[in-house]
């Protein structure tokens, strides 16, 4: 498994634990967002000739504090950060 398959399935984990206190719409999210994100993300990278890898990296990554807080939250920015590099770290990136 490469590092952005790694990335993506720990994203997939998050989302899947359904963890008491997150966002209400991260099911939705889940499974009508974030990778729809993801593919969009990736085409308009080749499409620029951008680094496709971490354009999608950074699309499934996008929001990812909606896996255990609100949105709303005012820490929710600084805890998507935090998600964010545990897990392209815990992935490979560096």
């Amino acid at each position: 498994m490469n590092k952005l398959e790694t990335l993506e399935k720990s994203v997939r984990e998050l989302y899947e634990q359904r963890t008491e206190g997150r966002d209400p719409w991260a099911d939705w999210l889940y499974e009508n967002h974030v990778f729809v994100v993801a593919d969009y993300a990736e085409e308009v990278a080749r499409n620029h000739g951008a680094d496709v890898e971490l354009a999608r990296a950074s699309a499934v990554l996008h929001d990812i504090a909606d896996t255990e807080m609100y949105r709303m939250d005012d820490a929710h920015e600084e805890r998507s950060l935090e998600i964010a590099r545990s897990l392209m770290k815990n992935a490979g990136y560096d």
